[in-house]
């Protein structure tokens, strides 16, 4: 079974990668180090390296997973496992897919999405479009919370965590009924968790772009 991570990035989620107890990991600068046989690459970078790594992945026949949320590999043929994973929570992909099934129940329901990120976050969080684009609600209706003080009172988000956490209500109401749905994510030790079930499939799975998603679906992880 593959057991290291080879992180391709320089962005908080490489770092926190890269400086975990949980996972064994290397930087990519350290690729010539590396057992290809024990060893997954993770993209979670900018782009600027994809097809760098790309090719290091076709040259070893190495199985990569794709976690940056900026980049588009749907369109990329490989011979080698491509899982294109630009969430690696587990609990909330699976949320998201049950999502699927309970927005044709609440089609006519009116809909309420908020989201809570940290201060300095400015672009629109991918899940939260996801949530829009499931519900069917325009991503200008999605309600962004970024003040910590708004944060801490409404959401009771401990001070900790202020600057690494996501949240996502959703509410339903019809007929004086409301309905409220909460995803909450407090660090990012859930998607090294995610990488690490991953890990433990990828030599298992077909020579092809795969979407995280599909492994969802098909009970996989």
């Amino acid at each position: 079974m593959k057991d290291i991570l080879l992180i391709v990035g320089n962005g908080k989620l490489a770092t926190f990668f890269l400086h975990s107890h949980d996972i064994k990991t290397l930087s990519f600068d350290q690729k010539e180090l590396v057992d290809v046989n024990s060893t997954v690459l993770l993209h979670c970078g900018s782009g600027r390296q994809l097809d760098e790594a790309l090719d290091f992945c076709k040259s070893y026949q190495m199985p990569m997973i794709q976690a940056s949320t900026s980049v588009n590999i749907q369109d990329i043929e490989v011979d080698f496992p491509l899982v294109d994973a630009p969430n690696l929570s587990i609990p909330i992909l699976r949320f998201l897919q049950e999502l699927k099934h309970l927005s044709k129940s609440f089609a006519s329901s009116n809909k309420t999405i908020k989201e809570s990120h940290q201060s300095t976050k400015t672009s629109p969080p991918k899940t939260a479009l996801m949530i829009a684009d499931i519900l069917q609600v325009h991503e200008d209706q999605i309600i962004s919370v970024r003040e910590p003080i708004v944060q801490e009172e409404e959401f009771n988000i401990p001070k900790e965590y202020l600057n690494s956490h996501a949240i996502h209500e959703i509410e339903f109401f019809e007929e004086d009924v409301s309905i409220t749905f909460k995803t909450q994510v407090f660090g990012k030790r859930t998607y090294i968790l995610g990488a690490k079930k991953l890990l433990g499939i990828i030599d298992n799975l077909p020579a092809r772009y795969i979407h995280i998603s599909e492994l969802i679906e098909n009970g996989l992880i």
